[in-house]
């Protein structure tokens, strides 16, 4: 069973030697942003889903916020080793999958050679600095928000660890 650090009640102290429990408004949020994501893209047409894509992904990221413990991480090295291999590994092998994908659908459509170099050649712009850009869209679209989590983690991390108390 996985132990996180804690602050304790009483004391106000960090407290890693019992496992945390989990907040079933979290979970219960999560299930509802799951749901609301399925929605919006399935009903492109229905009359609320403006409404949903107004707020669905800042749902994700501020849940995502609220899980996130900087002091779990003793060094900036150990939270990119961690985002590395639970979230930007895995965003890499699915991007690459899309590529491939992306990549045999033009070949099959004998798609002019031209156009496929100008595929490859902008792959290390779309992958790494713009997943988000139009671009990058033909092959990772469901994978912007990784990125950009992983970024945002990190800055709050940097920024947690030089604030000031009146900052935050």
């Amino acid at each position: 069973m996985d132990t996180y650090i804690r602050e304790t009640r009483s004391s106000g102290r960090l407290d890693a030697s019992s496992p945390a429990k989990r907040d079933l408004t979290i979970d219960a949020a999560k299930g509802c942003g799951i749901l609301l994501v399925i929605f919006g893209h399935v009903c492109h047409l229905h009359p609320y889903w403006s409404i949903i894509y107004s707020f669905h992904m800042p749902l994700f990221f501020l849940i995502a916020g609220m899980n996130f413990h900087p002091e779990r991480y003793p060094s900036f090295g150990a939270l990119f080793r961690k985002k590395m291999r639970t979230l930007l590994l895995p965003y890499l092998f699915f991007c690459a999958f899309g590529i491939l994908c992306s990549l045999t659908i033009k070949l099959l459509a004998k798609t002019p050679s031209n156009e496929i170099f100008e595929f490859l050649r902008k792959l290390p712009y779309a992958i790494v600095w713009m997943p988000c850009s139009e671009y990058a869209q033909q092959f990772n679209t469901p994978l912007w928000f990784v990125p950009c989590l992983t970024f945002l983690e990190c800055l709050y991390y940097w920024l947690n660890r030089i604030r000031k108390p009146w900052i935050f």
